[in-house]
């Protein structure tokens, strides 16, 4: 199993990157690769509008860290997607990233990923979990993955008030989600 990681908090120590790790502890009990991403450490271009991508139907033409993001993409089992909620929305990196998803959409509105690929989304704030007025930002970002017929496994959304206890609820259920890959 391929499991790919992208990392978009720009803090070291994240929420979302403890919830993240707890999954890929659950992951490393059964035979995997993990390539991870972090958009905080690699150089990150904006989509420019080009249409060369979806008029060669190619992957995104930009020399950026994430020319090599795409190939991997193409060839994992599960995405796993972190990221903070800057402002009510996810944070500037992570909707970079999403916007450079327009290449997976070919000349005729096709996906051209292959279909089984399975989504989890890890998105964290200083509000309490699952806050009403964010839910449906996290959904707006998440559908770019599951319009590409990525199917969303899981979204975990941790608050403010959130325990990451190593005996709390939601690391004990990240590590068994992990384990579930």
């Amino acid at each position: 199993m391929n499991i790919l990681v992208v990392l978009g908090s720009s803090r070291e120590n994240s929420r979302s990157l403890k919830v993240v790790n707890a999954i890929l502890e659950g992951a490393k009990t059964k035979k995997c690769n993990i390539k991870i991403y972090n958009l905080n450490e690699i150089e990150l271009k904006g989509c420019i509008g080009c249409g060369c991508c979806r008029k060669n139907s190619i992957d995104c033409v930009i020399d950026d860290g994430l020319k090599d993001y795409f190939n991997d993409l193409h060839n994992c089992d599960v995405l796993i997607i972190s990221g903070a909620n800057y402002y009510s929305m996810p944070c500037g990196q992570m909707i970079t990233y999403m916007n450079r998803h327009y290449c997976l959409t070919d000349s005729n509105k096709n996906n051209r990923l292959k279909p089984g690929k399975q989504l989890i989304s890890v998105f964290s704030q200083g509000a309490p979990e699952n806050y009403p007025k964010y839910v449906p930002h996290y959904e707006w970002f998440i559908n770019t993955f599951v319009s590409k017929g990525i199917e969303l496994l899981s979204s975990i959304n941790i608050g403010g008030n959130t325990d990451l206890s190593d005996d709390g609820e939601v690391i004990k259920d990240s590590v068994i989600l992990g384990k579930s890959l």
